[in-house]
């Protein structure tokens, strides 16, 4: 007997009813499994306007949410799927990776421990926790979760891999090294292991052993993009710019949007002295790779030097002379243009020398500069002002200087300037109204890694004073440092000049002075705080009869970065030196001298 038609009907559109979830599951499915994200979190999305107890849409909506930045929600969805189901140990490993990607590291390790009480084997949570916990910086945590990982799942390469690159940042370097070998024993061709043991050594400061196996890798392919960008990188850290400017060129000419490459040369640039061009590059970058964090970092530093700024600071200065100076400046610059900057700055001075008969006296002034950048990188500076200081009768004292710099891009750098400068910086030199033309020459070579030879010398005439005599100076200087590990600088340097007549117009002018120091400079940075020192001992010798005497001079400061471009520093120095910012009147006879400074550094 044939079923009557309303019965068929009945049955079909149940069928249909229970067919169209299923279908819209599989489509929702099958593009998850194809990474078809958008499309996904569409298909699942209406699949929960259908069930909102459907947990595994539940839980893909909420990552597909999360991989979009919109943690909040994801999180959200998350707790509802939890208390759908709260035994699903997937869900709550991805909940504490969202709190994680949201900026909460150690929140979403902590957020794995009642999972990992329940079931303290389950290798996703451990592998979860390891990973933030050393994104926190807590690295002996991670690895010592690294440790239990590796108890459950011997010989696991993934996990040595992580372990390796936690150890490399923990600054474990010959560790990590170690993990690296030990993988790479295993498979001398591994890509991953190759490259994290380059990336150790680059940090450890053995850029030529990282070099060795940047080319490794080149050797086993030769268009690898991380072989290529580790070449350039590691000729960059040792101070060969123009090396690699053309190694990061040569990689984006196969990869021409490749935002790690484009980064790296941005970075070249700018320690070219580059602005203009490094600015472009990280642009792109940024083009390339919206969402990169390099590429978003180095864009900000790229912007930096384009960006407004004041520099405010206040100094105080004293030496057994009796000299007592205290001086106000500021100063800020502007660029209109990433290659032409325009710099105001003005001072203001009030000076005296306890224990004689000169006046105090103050002192103000303020300059105009314009400099200007031209590829591929030369730079051109000049400028002028004005100055008074309150000595009767003294009228508006004009100054000028330009110079011209040579491209930083290459290991011998040169720099060309002149000055017309009033000399105001002490109480007689107020009153005795010398002006100062000076023409210098200083070189600086890189011959290596770490290593930077400085020299320089040029004449200057001074003019005016008490005698109206024009008193020649010349002068000429030399320094070689070395740099160490990571924090230390040693080196030595020697300084000399005399001049052509003994006058009493107020400034140091012995016929001959020299001084010989060795040099001693830390410096480091944790976090926001930086802190320098520099120790000098030499020998000095004033008057080409005069003796030879101990000499000792320190520096030291420490600085506050409140933000990129944004910084605050307070300095000390002394010295017992006489070839120092003032002029002493016998350099020979136990001279000191000291000073204390406040600056500041604000990008706008």
């Amino acid at each position: 007997m044939r079923p009557p038609i309303r019965t068929l009907l009945l049955a079909a559109l149940a069928l249909l009813a229970w067919a169209a979830p299923a279908r819209a599951q599989d489509a929702a499915d099958r593009a998850w499994s194809a990474g078809d994200v958008a499309s996904a979190e569409r298909l699942y999305s209406q699949r929960l306007a259908a069930d909102s107890n459907d947990v595994r849409a539940l839980h893909r909506v909420a990552l597909a949410r999360a991989w979009n930045g919109r943690y909040d929600e994801a999180l959200a969805l998350l707790d509802r799927a939890l208390r759908l189901d709260p035994r699903d140990a997937e869900t709550h490993v991805d909940r504490a990776r969202v709190l994680a990607w949201k900026g909460d590291p150690a929140g979403g390790a902590r957020a794995l421990e009642p999972l990992l009480e329940r079931e303290p084997g389950y290798l996703p949570a451990l592998q979860a926790r390891a990973q933030f916990l050393s994104w926190a910086g807590d690295f002996d945590a991670s690895l010592r979760t690294y440790g239990r990982i590796l108890e459950i799942a011997p010989g696991d390469r993934a996990v040595g891999l992580d372990r390796a690159r936690v150890l490399s940042w923990a600054s474990r370097f010959a560790a990590s090294q170690s993990a690296y070998d030990s993988l790479l024993r295993r498979n001398p061709n591994d890509r991953d292991a190759l490259l994290g043991l380059a990336q150790v050594l680059s940090w450890a400061g053995r850029l030529d052993s990282a070099e060795v196996v940047y080319r490794r890798l080149l050797a086993i392919n030769s268009g690898d993009l991380e072989g290529m960008n580790g070449l350039a990188r590691t000729a960059a850290w040792r101070g060969r710019l123009l090396e690699a400017e053309r190694r990061w060129r040569q990689a984006l000419a196969r990869h021409p949007d490749d935002a790690g490459a484009l980064v790296g040369l941005s970075q070249t640039l700018r320690w070219q002295g580059r602005d203009a061009a490094a600015l472009d590059a990280a642009r792109r970058a940024l083009r390339a790779a919206p969402t990169d964090r390099d590429a978003r970092t180095e864009l900000q530093w790229a912007l930096l030097p384009t960006r407004p700024r004041i520099a405010p600071a206040v100094s105080y200065e004293t030496d057994s002379d009796g000299n007592r100076i205290s001086t106000l400046s500021a100063g800020a610059a502007f660029r209109p243009d990433p290659h032409v900057e325009l710099r105001a700055d003005a001072y203001l001075r009030d000076a005296r020398q306890e224990g004689s008969a000169v006046p105090d006296g103050t002192a103000r002034g303020g300059t105009l500069t314009l400099r200007t950048q031209l590829e591929p990188g030369w730079t051109l500076t000049g400028g002028g002002g004005l100055s008074q200081t309150d000595r009767a009768g003294e009228d508006v004292r004009a100054s000028w200087r330009g110079a011209i710099s040579s491209p930083g891009r290459y290991p011998l750098t040169a720099t060309v300037a002149y000055a017309h400068t009033p000399l105001d910086a002490t109480a007689l030199l107020i009153q005795r109204e010398v002006d100062v033309d000076e023409l210098n020459l200083a070189l600086q070579l890189v011959p290596a890694q770490g290593w930077v030879v400085s020299a320089g010398g040029g004449g200057a005439d001074f003019h005016g004073g008490v005698s109206g005599e024009t008193n020649r100076r010349t002068n000429g200087n030399v320094a070689v440092t070395r740099k160490f590990a990571r924090f230390f600088t040693l080196g030595a340097a020697g300084r000399a000049f005399g001049f052509d007549r003994d006058l009493s117009d107020g400034y140091f002018d012995p016929d001959l002075y020299w001084i010989g120091e060795a040099l001693g400079r830390f410096g480091r940075e944790w976090r926001r705080w930086g802190i320098s020192a520099e120790v000098a001992p030499g020998v000095q010798q004033v008057g080409e009869g005069g003796e030879r005497s101990a000499t000792l001079r320190t520096t030291g400061g420490v600085t506050l970065t409140v933000a990129p471009g944004r910084s605050i520093g307070l300095s000390a120095a002394y010295a017992n030196a006489g070839l120092q910012r003032l002029s002493p009147t016998d350099a020979g006879g136990g001279y000191r001298y000291t000073a204390f400074n406040l600056s500041g550094s604000w990008a706008f």
